[in-house]
């Protein structure tokens, strides 16, 4: 049987490093419930890992304290597994509805209470002994099973009352957890040797990463993708942000030329003074339909306020000029909506110099306008 608890001890292993090193590489996927199960799968390693050695050296070793210090150990993870994994079905529980880490201080209570009477025994001799530095166990063993039963429970009746919130496979999950290392326990009753306690916890997160984690991990990439596109769009407008623009500025280098076109709203803040700021809004969003529209094969930024950048990229400047010329109809059209200046160049040139050239051309677009129009420039 010790050659078949060892070689299962180290499949397992195995196994859990493959998940644990699959979760943390996924950088979306980080919030409690997950490190707490990253940390669920690190002390099942251990205890998988104190359980095997302790079957290798046994009466091999001469060393009493290291056989002592490896053997409780393989005693006591099983109580930190129960704490660690009463605080990760809180986590998950309150991904679904508010619920207090009160709940789990019963369980937590008999865990603890449980390490300490292990530690005790351990000096005593009662838990467990060496004779001839092979281990026996002493008569403190017959109930080493009592108070992580009683964990458990406790932890069961958490999961009874919070079953609906976490849905009808979450609680499966959860249940298989906690029902197969007692199973494990049952078994050693009846087959002598039966030792697999931490195999079958390995099993029970196997489960959980399949039913709960996989879906955490999903959710968390589908928030994470959000948030990036999010990060890079205006809220208004649904335009590219100033964050596109500064990228478009840094990288933009694959391409031959760049049309750039700097616009500036005219009247915005008598819109909103006068018309008030849902009005302004509205004519923010109006301008930004007609970028969208006129260049849909470029990038169109909203940078500030009132302010847009147009970048174009290949064309000829004849064509770009065409393309100006048929804009500007366009704002005029539109009770002369925007100011505008516009400059065309190449990637060897500088992007943010062109913009700047497009800019110095927009602010004499605006001189033009107040001149022309008779309105006041502070409007």
């Amino acid at each position: 049987m010790r050659i078949e608890v060892i070689a299962a001890d180290l499949v397992c292993i195995g196994v859990l490093l493959i998940i644990l090193t699959g979760t943390l590489l996924i950088k979306s996927n980080r919030n409690s419930s997950t490190g707490l199960f990253c940390l669920n799968i690190i002390m099942t390693v251990l205890g998988l890992s104190a359980d095997g050695y302790t079957y290798y050296v046994d009466g091999k070793v001469q060393n009493l304290f290291m056989l002592g210090f490896i053997t409780l150990l393989a005693y006591v993870i099983v109580d930190f597994l129960l704490i660690i994994f009463s605080f990760y079905m809180v986590a998950v529980i309150r991904e679904w509805k508010e619920v207090s880490t009160r709940v789990v201080v019963i369980p937590i209570i008999f865990a603890v209470i449980d390490i300490i009477r292990n530690c005790i025994g351990a000096v005593n001799g009662k838990l467990f002994y060496f004779v001839d530095y092979c281990f026996y166990t002493g008569p403190w063993d017959d109930y080493a099973g009592v108070l992580p039963l009683l964990s458990i429970l406790g932890l069961y009746f958490v999961l009874v009352k919070n079953h609906k919130a976490l849905g009808k496979k979450r609680s499966v999950a959860f249940l298989l957890y906690m029902f197969l290392p007692v199973l494990s326990g049952v078994f050693q009753l009846f087959i002598e040797g039966f030792d697999y306690s931490y195999v079958l916890v390995t099993f029970s997160l196997i489960i959980i990463y399949v039913v709960i984690q996989a879906q955490v991990i999903a959710e968390g990439e589908i928030r994470s993708k959000i948030l990036r596109e999010a990060s890079y769009v205006d809220a208004l407008t649904g335009l590219g942000n100033r964050r596109v623009y500064n990228k478009i500025i840094d990288e933009k280098k694959d391409v031959d030329t760049v049309a750039v076109a700097f616009c500036d709203l005219n009247s915005l803040k008598y819109v909103n003074d006068n018309q008030g700021h849902e009005m302004g809004d509205k004519y923010i969003i109006n301008f930004a339909n007609l970028l969208n529209t006129y260049f849909p094969d470029g990038d169109v930024c909203r940078i500030s306020g009132d302010e847009f950048v147009v970048f174009l990229y290949n064309l000829t400047e004849e064509d770009f000029e065409k393309r100006m010329d048929a804009f500007k109809i366009v704002i005029n059209e539109n009770n002369r909506i925007a100011s505008m200046g516009y400059t065309y160049g190449t990637t060897a040139n500088n992007i943010l110099k062109l913009v700047g050239d497009a800019e110095i051309k927009m602010y004499k677009d605006k001189e033009k306008y107040y001149l022309e129009t008779g309105r006041d420039r502070r409007r």
